[in-house]
């Protein structure tokens, strides 16, 4: 799309909901498909969800129940958070209680505290691909039940979007299945 000149914002959900509804963004990509008003959401797919853990001797790659994650020290984003949600709802469903040290809405900060051993983080494994191939972290999928967050691609709700808007939705949906797919299947 020679055109179309792209500005890419990171910002944690509420803001960029907040920047969707005033017009400041066009599209936005977020894990919540919950309603909200003057926005309209397409569900992309489901993304697994990782017990990240510092890699070394011992650390295991596979799969933990939720039950589990009981006995390890976790840092989860804040309440608000999309992600924190999806755990919540699950947590609550079981009555487990988690062990939670901190909260930190940061992504850079929620994978250092695993890196270094100081907490365990539940983050989709995409999310640290790079620090598992280093061999930083290891990444235990969740499961009983399996632990999903949704990716929703999000934009101002009423009137239809414009031709490049609706053209990068179209591609921004086929990078993520692909993205989700190629993350699925690394080792």
């Amino acid at each position: 799309l020679p055109k179309v000149r792209l500005r890419v914002s990171e910002g944690m959900s509420g803001h960029i909901l907040e920047w969707l509804t005033s017009g400041r963004l066009d599209l936005a990509v977020l894990s919540s498909d919950e309603p909200v008003e003057g926005v309209a959401l397409s569900r992309v797919a489901d993304e697994d969800l990782c017990l990240i853990a510092r890699a070394g001797e011992g650390a295991s790659q596979e799969e933990i129940g939720f039950a589990e994650l009981a006995a390890f020290p976790l840092a989860l984003p804040g309440p608000d958070h999309g992600l924190r949600r999806a755990i919540e709802t699950v947590r609550r469903s079981l009555e487990v209680r988690l062990d939670i040290v901190v909260e930190i809405d940061s992504l850079p900060h929620l994978k250092r505290l695993a890196i270094e051993g100081d907490a365990c983080a539940i983050l989709p494994r995409a999310a640290c691909q790079d620090e598992i191939a280093q061999g930083r972290v290891v990444a235990r999928p969740i499961v009983r039940p399996r632990l999903t967050r949704p990716i929703v691609l999000a934009r101002p709700g009423g009137a239809q979007p414009a031709p490049a808007v609706r053209r990068v939705l179209e591609l921004l949906t086929q990078q993520v299945r692909a993205s989700l797919l190629a993350s699925r299947q690394a080792p």
